[in-house]
C-alpha cells in the first residue's frame, strides 16, 4: 500500500516558518516604537519576501541534500533537524519541489518590487541587496558549487539569513 504524498505544508516545512515571522515582527515592532508609525502594506510585502525565500531555502535544501546523499530515511526522523527525505520516498516530487522553490524566488522578487514601489528611493539599494543576498543563500546553502552547509558555514548562513538580513528587511520595509 502506497502512502499518501506529503502536502504543500509538509514539502515547505511549514512548521518552521515561524523562524521568519519572529525577526519580521521584532524589527517591525521596534521600528514602530521608535517612529510611532506602522505601514501594514509594507509589512505584508516584507512577509511575502521573507516567507517566499524561506520556503525556497527549505525546498532547495531538501532537493540538494537528497541529490548529494545527505538525506536518508534515518535523517528525516527528527522534525527540526535533518532533511525530510520526501524525495527518497517520492522521487516523482522532484519537479514539483523545483517549481515550489523557483516560485518562491519569483514571489519574493514581486514582493521586492512592491517594496520598491511603496518605499523611498534611498531604501532601494537595501531591498535589492536583501533580495540578491537571500536568493543566493537560499539556493547555495546546499547546492553546488558552493554548498555552504557542507563547508562548516551552514549555521552562519542560517544565522545571517534569519537574523540580520530578516531584521533589516522588516525595519527597511517600515522606512
Amino acid at each position: 500500500m502506497k502512502s499518501i504524498e506529503p502536502t504543500f505544508f509538509n514539502l515547505v516545512r511549514g512548521h518552521g516558518l515561524i523562524a521568519m515571522l519572529a525577526p519580521l515582527l521584532i524589527s517591525t515592532s521596534t521600528t514602530y516604537m521608535i517612529t510611532n508609525e506602522i505601514y501594514i502594506l509594507n509589512f505584508f510585502l516584507a512577509c511575502i519576501v521573507g516567507f517566499s525565500l524561506h520556503i525556497s531555502m527549505n525546498v532547495y535544501n531538501d532537493i540538494y541534500d537528497t541529490k548529494q546523499g545527505s538525506d536518508t530515511l534515518e535523517s528525516s526522523k527528527n522534525l527540526f533537524s535533518g532533511g525530510s527525505a520526501y524525495l527518497i520516498t517520492y522521487p516523482n516530487l522532484e519537479q514539483k519541489m523545483f517549481f515550489i522553490a523557483r516560485t518562491g524566488i519569483i514571489l519574493a522578487f514581486f514582493g521586492i518590487l512592491g517594496l520598491l514601489f511603496v518605499s523611498d528611493s534611498e531604501l532601494w539599494p537595501i531591498f535589492i541587496f536583501i533580495f540578491i543576498t537571500a536568493t543566493f543563500l537560499s539556493k547555495y546553502y546546499t547546492a553546488s558549487p558552493i554548498k555552504f552547509a557542507y563547508r562548516g558555514l551552514g549555521e552562519i548562513v542560517v544565522w545571517f539569513g534569519f537574523g540580520p538580513l530578516a531584521v533589516l528587511l522588516g525595519a527597511a520595509a517600515q522606512g
